[in-house]
């Protein structure tokens, strides 16, 4: 009885593997995305936001960064929101998309004197492998991906600025408005396009 067998004459070839946006997973988000965080900033805190990210770095680092009102234009700026906040983060080393998700975590710190207007905001966590320092956003449009948050910074020394999000507004229930968001406010997006 005879095996049969191959001979392998020629080397395979593989495909170089290309770069791929971050991809942010929803999902693994801290604090939960659903849910309207209360921030008291009577006493200085911390507020500490986390999500899983997985992409196909090459030889690039993903790079994160908070910002504050995303969608929200202030005059005379660029960028597609009203501020940086808490210092940008950057992944140890790059990685592939056969890799365990990553964790992207940034600190945003607060204190009564030291934080936006108080009621609604919304933090956005950018991920990119490279930010424009002018505009803010991802030097590529298409290498870009974020997770949005509400949030509700509130004193309790001053009556009516903390509210409970889930509770009818007879009940102690917030009645705040958040900034309007404009949906031609965003980065790489052209002008029209859906948010």
């Amino acid at each position: 009885m005879t095996l049969s067998s191959c001979l392998v004459t020629s080397t395979p070839s593989f495909e170089e593997r290309k770069r791929t946006a971050p991809f942010l997973l929803s999902e693994t988000a801290y604090p939960d995305l659903r849910e309207i965080m209360v921030v008291n900033v009577t006493e200085p805190v911390f507020v500490e936001f986390r999500v899983g990210v997985v992409s196909e770095d090459v030889d690039s680092k993903v790079h994160g960064q908070l910002v504050l009102d995303y969608g929200v234009k202030v005059e005379g700026y660029e960028t597609p929101y009203v501020s940086d906040i808490g210092r940008p983060v950057t992944l140890d080393e790059p990685a592939t998309l056969d890799d365990p998700p990553r964790t992207l975590a940034a600190r945003w710190s607060l204190n009564k004197s030291n934080h936006p207007p108080l009621g609604c905001h919304n933090v956005a966590f950018f991920a990119s492998h490279e930010f424009d320092d002018a505009t803010g956003c991802s030097v590529d449009p298409a290498d870009f991906d974020y997770v949005l948050w509400t949030i509700i910074l509130c004193d309790s020394t001053q009556e009516g600025t903390c509210c409970k999000p889930t509770a009818d507004p007879d009940e102690g229930g917030c009645t705040l408005k958040c900034p309007p968001i404009d949906p031609e406010v965003r980065c790489g997006q052209s002008a029209g396009a859906s948010p």
